[in-house]
């Protein structure tokens, strides 16, 4: 007899759901990279290359964490997160960039 989630016993912990890390990045290719990084890590991971599926993610809910690339062809990456923030202002983002000579902090 299998136990899904309705049929526990009692006394038996629940699952606890996995953390969701939403990546945002342009290029394919580090999306890719990301995914083979983190595929046997205890998160759920999103991965899109579109500014909006982002947003539309974190407006769903259940969101953990945002990483986003800075440097995008429609917006840059403070903006993405400054837009995520106006949905869900304790989101906790990452900003990441490949060009280390970036003046961010001051964004």
């Amino acid at each position: 007899m299998s136990m899904d989630r309705e049929e526990r016993r009692p006394g038996m912990p629940a699952e606890a759901p996995k953390p969701v890390v939403l990546f945002l990045d342009d290029e394919r290719e580090i999306l890719s990279s990301l995914h083979r990084l983190f595929l046997n890590e205890p998160y759920e991971v999103i991965l899109t290359d579109r500014p909006d599926v982002a947003l539309r993610w974190v407006r769903k809910g259940g969101v953990s964490l945002v990483v986003a690339d800075y440097r995008m062809p429609d917006v840059n990456g403070v903006e993405v997160i400054r837009r995520i923030r106006a949905v869900s202002a304790e989101l906790p983002a990452i900003l990441l960039t490949g060009h280390p000579g970036e003046t961010l902090i001051t964004q």
